[in-house]
């Protein structure tokens, strides 16, 4: 018996890498769009407020990232740009924050990690930073890990993050 349940747990956490490994590929996935989108487009910052030429007018990217016909947002997984500052450009999710400085907000055991996506931004270009945060599906607190890169030499970065479950 002791040995059924040895192999379940072991089964359950093989089931978990694998599920953790694919959502950290789809977030890597939506940062490279992202990018892409941004290299395909003209782009320009306004008030702390990005904007992106679409369709021969100007249209804050925070629209787009947010409009689910575009395909950048999908389920869980949605964009958001900073800037080195900690400006958010445009966010995938909360219209409220485009424009919004949030270099000094901390996670829910106090990490500044916004200060910590800069200096991993600023350090190696790209990488990963975790933190907890709420959950909004489940309600609960919950670690989430968030990909970020820099986009070319310029000073901002795209993000995209998940929550572990």
């Amino acid at each position: 018996m002791l040995k059924k349940i040895s192999i379940f747990l072991i089964l359950l956490f093989s089931i978990s890498l694998f599920a953790q490994a694919d959502k950290e590929k789809k977030a890597k996935e939506m940062v490279e769009k992202g990018i892409a989108f941004l290299q395909k487009n003209k782009w320009k910052v306004e008030k702390d407020i990005m904007y992106v030429q679409k369709g021969g007018k100007w249209v804050s990217l925070g629209e787009i990232l947010r409009d689910p016909k575009n395909r950048l947002k999908e389920g869980e997984f949605y964009l958001f740009v900073l800037d080195m500052k900690g400006i958010v450009y445009a966010h995938g999710e909360k219209k409220e924050l485009d424009g919004k400085n949030m270099i000094d907000l901390k996670d829910t055991n106090g990490k500044e990690f916004v200060k910590e996506f800069i200096k991993v931004i600023k350090e190696k270009g790209e990488g990963w930073v975790d933190y907890t945060w709420p959950n909004p599906v489940t309600k609960k607190i919950g670690k989430k890990n968030t990909y970020l890169k820099r986009f070319g030499k310029e000073d901002f970065f795209v993000l995209c993050g998940y929550y572990v479950e």
